[in-house]
C-alpha cells in the first residue's frame, strides 16, 4: 500500500495511528507499571494491546492511497483480514488471560 498525506481523509488516518500508538503504549505501561491494579487484572486490560491493534489499522487503512496489487474488491478484503486479525488477536489474549487467572 502507497502512504500519501494529500488529501483530508488521509491526513486524519495519519491522526488516528498517531492515536492508535499512544493507546498501545499506555495499555502495556498500565500493565507494567500497574500490575495489581484493577485494570491490569482485568480481561479489557490485559486483551487491550491485542484489540486497539484494530485503531492501527484502520488508520492505515486511511493513510493508504493505492495498493501495490491490483485486484478489485481489495477494500473489502484489507477489511475482512483487517477483522479477522483482530478476532484472533483478542482471542488469543483471552484465552491466555483465563489460563494465568486463578479461580
Amino acid at each position: 500500500m502507497k502512504f500519501s498525506l494529500r488529501n483530508p481523509v488521509q491526513k486524519a488516518g495519519l491522526g488516528i495511528y498517531l492515536v492508535r500508538l499512544l493507546l498501545y503504549f499506555s495499555s502495556w505501561v498500565l500493565q507494567m507499571y500497574l500490575l495489581q491494579s484493577g485494570w491490569s487484572r482485568s480481561l479489557w486490560g490485559y486483551a487491550a494491546p491485542a484489540y486497539v491493534t484494530i485503531i492501527f489499522f484502520i488508520g492505515i487503512g486511511l493513510i493508504g492511497q493505492t495498493f501495490f496489487i491490483k485486484f478489485s474488491g481489495i477494500s473489502m478484503t484489507y477489511l475482512a483480514l483487517l477483522i479477522v486479525f483482530v478476532a484472533v488477536h483478542t482471542a488469543h489474549a483471552s484465552l491466555v488471560f483465563q489460563r494465568i487467572t486463578p479461580l
